[in-house]
């Protein structure tokens, strides 16, 4: 590290654990009927620390013990960390002990992801423009403070993409191997990366054989997928004793939780025409769907872009939802709930396949392009502060809006990178430009299912396709420049 990158770099570390802090300070601490702690619990903050705590008062690893018989719930790769550190200290400071883990590490894949952006871009000056830039966002400091394992997963993957790297620089089998864990333990904490580690194998594979015998690609590419193999194996073999069929990821794309059928094919309904499935959110399509809001209109009578008639109309997906509300009608006789969600279920199905063989400019190019609007740039302050917008003071806003139109501009000129970026070709170019695309085909184009949160992974590596086409322009202006001068 040059004299002039070590200095950047610090000021990178004092930046991003000042903007923790801010973030911190604009949120309650601790979860309901908690010891306050200096961690922020979200919603889903429980699913991952109830197994370990099961796990320790009950010796079983599971977050709701009365679904043992075909709940394998989330994959273990918080809990692990969660369960190291609460074999030491109580709950509240496990907690707080988590969140010291996931500032620290986050430093260190600052480090990593602004030596990804040097081998990437092949310029030198791409460290120190990657480690401002990533620092100075206040989207990726606002998981550290938080139980959720975004930061985990964002600062797992950049380390070990730039592990890789060097592996493949070095030709070296451990660093394959070490990379492996990294990618591994990412896929624990996110197992919607899963195909991604299959995707970055492969391409190592072929990657090295451009350099060495197939026998040494594979071996270095065994190297990299042996850890998740291995742990994988392990996760697998567990719920095969306890549920009598394989899991290798989670239960379900549902997050792992146990939910109705119902309500899970409510969603990919509301994923296929275009809209984000979120019951927890009261204005959304599929609380409306699934009664879990506020009563208000039929949503679908002023949207018919999200209609297929004669396939389905507003008044079908009215009639559906009557249906779903007697399915969760506890008074009613459990036959006729059964009845109910049973055509509830086939109905949504009918309507997703009709939708898509209806409507296929809607279905293909339309709903992809709203999903991963969505995901990456409809809600870019949203964890800045706790209240809305109306309640905040006049200099809270104003730097709402700054950090806002921040974000949308690092993302656009990241997302413009991807496709128009004058890079050279290379190996750790192609790595940053795979996981944001990876992520919008994924989740935007075939599973339907977004969440603004989700983006998490793929921030950072957006971070250095907008220095990558900065810089690019840069090099442009001064090549034009110096023409003009020698001409003149």
């Amino acid at each position: 590290m040059t004299r002039s990158e070590r200095r950047v770099f610090l000021l990178a570390c004092g930046l991003r654990l000042v903007l923790v802090l801010f973030v911190r300070a604009g949120h309650p601490a601790g979860a309901p009927g908690a010891a306050a702690t200096f961690a922020i619990w979200g919603g889903d903050t429980f699913s991952y620390l109830d197994p370990i705590e099961n796990l320790l008062g009950h010796g079983t690893f599971a977050q709701d013990l009365t679904r043992l018989d075909t709940y394998a719930g989330r994959m273990p790769g918080y809990g692990l960390v969660y369960g190291a550190l609460r074999l030491l200290l109580a709950p509240a400071a496990a907690a707080d002990g988590l969140v010291l883990l996931q500032v620290g590490l986050g430093l260190l894949a600052l480090y990593c992801l602004a030596r990804l952006a040097q081998r990437a871009t092949r310029q030198q000056q791409a460290f120190h423009w990657t480690a401002l830039l990533f620092a100075l966002n206040a989207f990726t400091p606002a998981f550290d403070v938080r139980l959720l394992t975004e930061s985990f997963a964002t600062s797992a993957l950049i380390i070990g993409l730039y592990t890789l790297v060097k592996g493949r620089e070095r030709n070296a089998v451990a660093l394959f191997m070490l990379a492996g864990i990294w990618l591994g333990w990412s896929v624990f904490l996110r197992p919607f990366l899963a195909p991604l580690l299959v995707l970055v194998t492969a391409a190592s594979v072929v990657a090295m054989y451009r350099r060495v015998s197939w026998r040494r690609a594979g071996a270095l590419g065994a190297g990299l997928l042996l850890p998740f193999l291995v742990a994988d194996g392990a996760w697998v073999a567990r719920n095969w004793l306890w549920y009598q069929h394989p899991v290798p990821l989670q239960s379900n794309s549902w997050a792992g939780y146990r939910t109705a059928p119902a309500i899970a094919e409510a969603s990919q309904f509301v994923g296929v025409i275009g809209d984000e499935p979120t019951w927890w959110q009261p204005t959304s399509d599929l609380a409306w769907l699934y009664q879990s809001g506020p009563a208000r209109r039929n949503p679908f009578a002023h949207q018919p872009r999200k209609l297929a008639p004669p396939a389905y109309t507003a008044d079908s997906l009215n009639q559906v939802r009557l249906l779903l509300g007697v399915a969760q009608d506890s008074l009613r006789p459990a036959p006729q709930r059964q009845w109910a969600a049973g055509r509830a279920r086939q109905a949504l199905a009918r309507y997703a396949l009709a939708y898509q063989r209806l409507r296929p400019w809607q279905a293909r190019v339309v709903v992809p392009g709203l999903l991963a609007y969505r995901l990456t740039l409809a809600h870019p302050a949203d964890y800045l502060y706790r209240q809305p917008f109306a309640e905040l003071s006049r200099p809270q806003q104003l730097l709402k809006i700054g950090v806002h139109l921040e974000y949308l501009a690092v993302v656009t000129l990241g997302l413009l990178g991807l496709v128009f970026s004058s890079w050279r070709r290379g190996w750790a170019t192609g790595l940053v430009k795979l996981v944001p695309i990876y992520l919008l085909v994924l989740l935007c184009g075939i599973l339907h299912q977004v969440e603004f949160r989700y983006f998490a992974v793929a921030y950072p590596f957006i971070v250095v396709s907008a220095v990558g086409l900065l810089l690019g322009i840069g090099k442009q202006l001064r090549v034009r420049a110096s023409k003009t001068t020698h001409s003149d």
